[in-house]
């Protein structure tokens, strides 16, 4: 079962959201509409991937994923929104080490890819992290 946190500001969003991704049997969904609330999560439950809305009140995106960077490391990171500039985009991959800029309204087949391959990247990273840690007790470092 993979876990998915989903965060934003507008309920409708994040029940569509929940919709499309409630679908899939191997994915269990958490919504929050605030990060702080989401941050808190993250302190007692490990997640495989975080999607966050971009613009938010009190707390940006960008900011979100920083905080959520900084608590597990290992999840991996979208943003989504409907204002996609590029000082924006690059100041969000730049900062919270995003994988993926999705925008909206989100095509339904682009979002089930972006987040096929946020699945895949967190196991490519889970591997490398293995394989260092094995790597690492093999030179006695």
């Amino acid at each position: 079962m993979r876990d998915l946190m989903l965060v934003d500001d507008e309920p409708l969003v994040l029940r569509s959201l929940e919709r499309s991704f409630r679908r899939k049997d191997d994915c269990s969904v958490e919504t929050y509409t605030n990060p702080e609330e989401a941050l808190n999560r993250l302190q007692t439950k490990t997640f495989d991937v975080i999607i966050s809305d971009y613009r938010m009140p009190g707390m940006t995106g960008t900011e979100f994923l920083r905080a959520a960077r900084e608590l597990q490391p290992r999840a991996v990171r979208l943003i989504l929104s409907g204002q996609a500039d590029q000082q924006a985009l690059v100041h969000a991959i730049n900062e919270a080490h995003i994988f993926r800029f999705l925008d909206k309204p989100w095509d339904e087949a682009t979002l089930d890819a972006a987040l096929q391959d946020a699945y895949a990247e967190r196991d490519r990273l889970m591997e490398e992290n293995l394989l260092a840690g094995r790597y690492r007790r093999e030179q006695g470092l």
